[in-house]
């Protein structure tokens, strides 16, 4: 779509001020508020990596030290933000949950600022707020109330309010917004490292962008300046990581997604693979050829509306050819339902791929324009959207990882979608063209909804509460009592002073219980622990401390192709619990292969 007068579009119709905007801003935090109420204390697992997030924010607010006393495996923001929450407002559920859930309405409505300035509609950036809300709230791991990760959750925030910022600059070249482009870049990068290498990556490509505006090697410099305070704040950071064991420590012992860690050697390319980032031919070819389907299918689509607006006969032969071909495209990629066809025309899996597509258009445009400031920051958006989300290349979804990644890559597609389907000579005034963009946006918001409703439906049925002084959670009735049976013998040997360790995970067990674990790691995913010195200490820390009982749960790892814990991976480890440990006790009944169990195993 076209936006008349760049600088002058953000003063009227794309102003935040706007009666229809703010309806529109309201309606979100309507939505947000009937999200949290519905689903409150249904999220998250505590089995799978959420209950690592409280406990390790709990263990800092406790006096430990990141890294050295609690393994983690993302930067140091949002484990120090959350044990700064539980340190003033107390060590509960509560909190957690409230500042997930604020941090993703803030994502929600920084979106929303941001797609006023690309496209000026507020149906378009209600959409855009819609989306990122509907699929944030829902059960299991991924959302952000209670993650698997809240460096994801922050990190994905801050990412946002970069590309605000950044967009501001492309309009308004004011040292203050450079300034602040680049600290939420300092904060992305602390929250976790994909984060702030897309932000500064893109923070690159805008100083380039500005140097060819502005002509002014002056200019530039303080450009530059204005971002020093940001590298300031990340050189401290690092330094003081890396003061504590060294380099390698915090590479090779702590961040498990760094390239040369143990997990990314071993698991990395199965791994990535899962979530859509998988670079074979087939995978390219296949996503082309839907690029190929989707181009073709809205660009008749824009040939039928500009043959409705002048009602020229020959635009109804360029419609049906159009749509001929793509439905030809998209047959040959053999969908098998309905919904996939639907989901390559609002929301194709390989949508960073087609934004990746037209970054070098992108940068055509600013070059064939005249180096215009919205060129500037539409080659922004598209460039942050792709280096951002990289690592679901062909795996954009409502759900899973991609809910922590795909918040600008919608606003870089949903420009892309409009550019191509509607008209630009069509004038953002005419009905028509308003009624053309509203039944898109319906139809994005429609198929999201289509897809999440079954989680939302599930999230009431069969659970139960598990009450405790840390706060609520709901588990599944058919774990809740054996889990809770294990809370409360860790209770116990508080109370006796006897210490237990959790493997390979249930790390919120600890949370829970208000008990420490005893050794630096506190969670055993493959890959976490490295073969040789690392494995060495993990053992010489349960010997010293003297760690009494074990309790281990069934626990499968089918998502890394290694599902057993002491048998498919960490085998010195298990091998040395079943030497030392005997099975003394079980919590729940294995007579059922789905539902949670696990044996106490107590020192010999």
């Amino acid at each position: 779509m076209e936006v008349e007068t760049p600088e002058r579009a953000h003063d009227d119709s794309s102003s935040s001020h706007g009666l229809g905007n703010l309806i529109s801003i309201g309606a979100l935090c309507c939505l947000w508020l009937g999200l949290v109420t519905y689903g409150w204390a249904r999220w998250g697992s505590v089995t799978v990596d959420s209950g690592r997030e409280i406990y390790v924010a709990a263990a800092l607010a406790q006096g430990k030290m990141l890294y050295r006393d609690a393994w983690y495996p993302y930067g140091p923001g949002a484990p120090y933000l959350n044990a700064f929450l539980f340190r003033i407002f107390g060590i509960h559920t509560t909190v957690a949950y409230l500042a997930g859930a604020l941090a993703g309405l803030a994502e929600a409505l920084t979106l929303f600022r941001c797609a006023l300035y690309l496209v000026a509609y507020s149906p378009v950036a209600f959409a855009l707020g819609y989306v990122v809300l509907i699929q944030s709230f829902g059960p299991g791991i991924f959302n952000y109330p209670l993650p698997y990760s809240y460096a994801s959750v922050y990190g994905s925030v801050a990412a946002c309010l970069f590309l605000l910022y950044a967009i501001r600059v492309a309009f308004h070249r004011t040292k203050a917004n450079v300034f602040w482009a680049g600290i939420w870049s300092a904060v992305a990068l602390l929250m976790k490292l994909e984060y702030g290498f897309a932000c500064f990556g893109t923070l690159a490509v805008l100083q380039i962008g500005l140097i060819v505006r502005q002509r002014s090697w002056l200019a530039a410099s303080g450009n530059l300046l204005a971002i020093i305070p940001a590298l300031l704040v990340c050189a401290v950071a690092i330094g003081w990581m890396v003061s504590i064991r060294g380099v390698a420590f915090i590479t090779q012992e702590n961040f498990t997604s760094w390239p040369t860690s143990y997990f990314m050697q071993k698991y990395g390319e199965f791994w990535l693979g899962g979530q859509g980032l998988e670079l074979s031919l087939g995978k390219v070819l296949s996503a082309l050829l839907i690029t190929v389907g989707f181009v073709t299918f809205w660009t008749g689509f824009r040939f039928w509306l500009r043959s409705v607006f002048r009602k020229l006969s020959f635009r109804n032969a360029g419609l049906a050819m159009m749509v001929g071909a793509g439905a030809i495209a998209f047959w040959m990629t053999r969908p098998e339902r309905l919904n996939d066809d639907v989901a390559k025309l609002v929301f194709p899996r390989p949508m960073v791929f087609m934004v990746s597509l037209a970054v070098p258009v992108a940068a055509f445009l600013f070059w064939r324009n005249h180096w215009r400031a919205r060129d500037l920051a539409i080659l922004v958006t598209m460039t942050f959207g792709l280096l951002l989300a990289f690592r679901i290349l062909f795996g954009m979804l409502p759900h899973a990882y991609a809910i922590f990644y795909n918040g600008p890559v919608l606003l870089a597609f949903c420009w892309l979608l409009f550019s191509i389907a509607i008209p630009a000579n069509g004038g953002r005034s005419d009905p028509r063209v308003r009624k053309a963009i509203f039944l898109l946006c319906a139809a994005l918001c429609t198929w999201v909804t289509v897809q999440v409703y079954p989680d939302y439906r599930e999230m009431r049925k069969r659970r139960v509460a598990l009450e405790s002084e840390r706060g609520t959670i709901y588990l599944p009735e058919t774990m809740l009592p054996a889990w809770a049976e294990a809370v409360d013998f860790m209770l116990h040997t508080k109370i006796t002073r006897e210490l237990v360790m959790s493997i390979p995970e249930d790390t919120a067990l600890y949370f829970f219980s208000d008990v420490l674990c005893p050794v630096r790691v506190c969670i055993f995913h493959p890959g976490v622990v490295a073969p040789g010195h690392m494995m060495d200490q993990v053992i010489g820390e349960m010997r010293q401390a003297q760690v009494r009982y074990i309790i281990w749960s069934n626990r499968k790892f089918y998502e890394y192709d290694v599902p057993e814990f002491g048998r498919d991976f960490d085998m010195p480890l298990g091998e040395y619990i079943r030497s030392n440990y005997r099975p003394v006790q079980e919590f729940g009944s294995g007579e059922q292969p789905d539902a949670w169990h696990a044996t106490l195993w107590e020192r010999k």
